[in-house]
C-alpha cells in the first residue's frame, strides 16, 4: 500500500511540474516573442522618419544601393529629388503644425505611386527621393509628373503645395547611389531656379 501510495505521489508530482513546465514554456515564448517584436519595432523607428514613416537618408541611401547592385545590369534605374515649394514660408507664416501636415500628406501622395520595387526616403526636412528600378529617364519624368500633379491637389493654408523635382538615371558605369542622388538634386536645384513646381532631368555626360 505505501508502494502504491509512493508511485500515486509520483505520478501527482510529474503531472505538476509537466503542467508547470508547460506554462513556463508558453509563458517564455510569449515573453520573447513579446521582445522581438519590441526590438523589431526599435529597428524599424530607427530607420523611419517618426513624422512620415519614410525611410530615413541613411537607411534609404543603404537600400537604394543595395538595389543599384541588384538591378542596375539588367535594367535601367532612376532617382528622383523632390523638395518641397516655398516650405520656410509655410512655417515661418503659419507654423510647424501647418508644415507637419503638408509633409504628412506628401508623404501620403508619393505612397500612392509606390510600386513594390521603389524606394522612398526622407532626405532632408522638406526634401524627399525616391528610387525607380526598371524605369528609364523618359518614364521617370512620366512618373514624376504623375507626383507633381497628385501633390498640387494638396492644399495648404496659402494655397495649394508644389514640389521642385529633379531626375536623374543611373550612368551603368559603378556610379554609387550617393553621386546618383546628387546629380537629382542638382536637377532639382535648377527646377527651383526655373521658377518650381515643375521637373528637371540631370544631364548625362
Amino acid at each position: 500500500t505505501t508502494h502504491g501510495i509512493q508511485i500515486f505521489q509520483y505520478f501527482v508530482y510529474m503531472a505538476i511540474a509537466i503542467s508547470l513546465s508547460t506554462v513556463l514554456r508558453a509563458f517564455m515564448a510569449r515573453t520573447l516573442f513579446a521582445q522581438f517584436r519590441l526590438e523589431r519595432q526599435l529597428r524599424e523607428q530607427a530607420n523611419t522618419d517618426g513624422l512620415t514613416g519614410l525611410l530615413l537618408r541613411n537607411r534609404f541611401l543603404e537600400l537604394a544601393q543595395l538595389a543599384l547592385d541588384i538591378h542596375s545590369q539588367q535594367k535601367p534605374v532612376c532617382m528622383l529629388f523632390l523638395d518641397a515649394d516655398h516650405f520656410k514660408q509655410l512655417n515661418d507664416e503659419y507654423g510647424h503644425a501647418a508644415g507637419d501636415n503638408a509633409l504628412v500628406a506628401l508623404a501620403a501622395a508619393l505612397r500612392t505611386q509606390l510600386r513594390q520595387t521603389d524606394l522612398i526616403g526622407r532626405i532632408g526636412g522638406e526634401e524627399f527621393a525616391m528610387l525607380l528600378p526598371g524605369l528609364n529617364l523618359q518614364q521617370a519624368r512620366e512618373r514624376a509628373e504623375q507626383l507633381r500633379l497628385a501633390i498640387r491637389t494638396i492644399k495648404r493654408p496659402d494655397g495649394q503645395l508644389t514640389v521642385s523635382i529633379g531626375a536623374a538615371e543611373y550612368r551603368q558605369s559603378g556610379e554609387t547611389v550617393d553621386a546618383l542622388l546628387a546629380r537629382a538634386d542638382q536637377a532639382m536645384r535648377q527646377a527651383k531656379r526655373g521658377g518650381r513646381d515643375r521637373i528637371v532631368s540631370a544631364v548625362v555626360n
